[in-house]
């Protein structure tokens, strides 16, 4: 019922293109993706120190989502790669975020859940709401990196490369407001907290905790399931990140964690 309510706001606030546009960008992003060679780079910290930027560039297509496009740093690039091809955002980051900032001029596809008509107008944005209902399905509250994954699976790449990503290893049991230990330095970006706390919005109260309302052991298995199934690959220690979430969040006391 959530799903139907969420698209059917979305379709009143008159967002959704016509059915010839939704079809123009789908075909643009598929064509940016089917038969290449893909890399999805998470944004925790798991890549600091690692020499990995050239690897990751050497791809037909780097996907990263978020705040990526705003770190600068050379460190960053060393360790993570310069490229941004397709930048997959969640709801609060769009809003947040203007489509024509400098920052984004050169991000050839923007793939977000439900984009409002400002990110429609760039021509080059998309919904991305059918593979986020799908896999609503599959994984307890599915985190962005998840409904990303599956995104760009179904549009047929030659190869899914994923780092960067640690499963949520790398960061408290609970969650506190400003410490974002899960993420590399830079991709929370303050003015972007700062407006988002100025909605007055509270972040969940769950037994005296803050608690990520995600479920990381739903979501590791869904990505251990593709590994077993060659869908996807990555590299030996991210391969160990995921092994290390499965174990620790396994029965975690979280609301989130409860299975459908």
């Amino acid at each position: 019922m959530a799903v139907r309510h969420r698209l059917k706001h979305f379709v009143t606030r008159g967002a959704t293109p016509s059915n010839q546009h939704a079809n123009y960008r789908d075909a643009q992003i598929s064509e940016l993706i089917k038969g290449k060679r893909v890399c999805f780079v998470g944004a925790s910290p798991i890549l600091n120190g690692k020499a990995t930027g050239e690897l990751i560039d050497s791809f037909d297509v780097v996907v990263k989502t978020g705040g990526a496009a705003w770190i600068d740093s050379s460190e960053y690039k060393k360790c993570y790669g310069s490229r941004i091809d397709i930048l997959y955002t969640n709801s609060q980051f769009s809003k947040l975020v203007s489509p024509f900032n400098d920052r984004l001029n050169k991000i050839k596809h923007f793939r977000l859940k439900f984009p409002e008509r400002r990110w429609l107008s760039t021509g080059k944005a998309s919904a991305m709401y059918k593979s986020w209902n799908q896999i609503a399905s599959l994984v307890v509250n599915p985190t962005l990196g998840t409904i990303a994954t599956h995104d760009i699976l179904s549009l047929e790449p030659s190869e899914l490369y994923l780092t960067g990503m640690d499963f949520y290893t790398s960061r408290e049991y609970t969650q506190e407001e400003r410490k974002h230990t899960e993420y590399v330095d830079g991709y929370i970006v303050k003015e972007f907290v700062d407006n988002y706390l100025a909605t007055g919005r509270p972040m969940p109260d769950y037994k005296g905790k803050k608690w990520d309302l995600h479920n990381h052991y739903s979501n590791s298995m869904y990505f251990k399931g593709l590994l077993d199934q060659d869908k996807i690959s990555m590299p030996d220690y991210v391969k160990e990140a995921l092994f290390e979430s499965i174990k620790r969040f396994a029965g975690v006391d979280s609301p989130a964690c409860k299975k459908k």
